[in-house]
Formats: structure tokens, C-alpha cells, sequence
């Protein structure tokens, strides 16, 4: 869980540094499959609103440092993301499991500070 919202808070420091989505060219397939699966979200407008209101809801519980709140955003984020497929879900475990600082740790967070940005248009 503290993996969830040091991820959370590094890319909502990085929403305006952040511009281009495409992963680092070496990235595993499984990180470059999960950044094309955020981009999709990206994309599609029904999809990209409920994304956006959750992640404003998992912010705000983070600010106000309620973690039941935290808690419960986030297991509506990966129910979300489950609907949409395995591998949409499996996009927000690997920002669980990687290393930031690693090369598919950075690509992953580029790709959902872009996604991120794209809910302040």
C-alpha cells in the first residue's frame, strides 16, 4: 500500500514534467505492455473519466491521510482496472512491485503521469 501512494505522490510530482508516454527502450515486454494498456485509457473518454475520479478521490484521501480512504480508493482503482482486463490490472500491481528508480519503475511512471495529466485537460 505504501508503494501505491509513494508512486501516487512521485507522479503527481512529475505530472508537469512528464510529456511523452512511450516506455524506455529497455523496458520489458511486461512493463512496455502495461504503459500501451494506460495509454488505451487514455483514449478512450468513458474510460479516462473513471480513471480520473478515482485518482482524484485516492489523492485527497492521501492528503487528508486517511487511510481507510486510501484503502478503499484503491481497491476501487484495481476493480476499475480489473473490468477493463488482466492486464490493465496488472499495470497498477507493477507500480506496487517495481523499483522507482529502475528503468521499467521510471517508464511505469511516466506512463501514469501522463494518464494523470490528461485528468487535469
Amino acid at each position: 500500500m505504501h508503494q501505491i501512494l509513494r508512486a501516487l505522490a512521485v507522479s503527481t510530482i512529475m505530472l508537469g514534467v512528464l510529456a511523452n508516454s512511450q516506455p524506455a527502450a529497455a523496458v520489458s515486454d511486461e512493463v512496455s505492455e502495461s504503459v500501451s494498456k494506460l495509454t488505451e485509457i487514455g483514449v478512450d473518454p468513458a474510460n479516462l473519466t473513471a480513471f480520473c475520479r478515482i485518482i482524484r478521490e485516492l489523492g485527497a484521501a492521501n492528503e487528508a491521510e486517511d487511510e481507510t480512504k486510501v484503502e478503499a480508493e484503491a481497491a476501487k482503482m484495481v476493480e476499475f482496472l480489473k473490468g477493463l482486463g488482466p492486464k490493465f490490472a496488472r499495470a497498477w500491481e507493477l507500480g506496487e512491485e517495481l523499483d522507482p528508480e529502475s528503468e521499467d519503475g521510471q517508464a511505469l511512471e511516466e506512463a501514469f503521469g501522463t494518464l494523470e495529466e490528461k485528468c487535469e485537460e
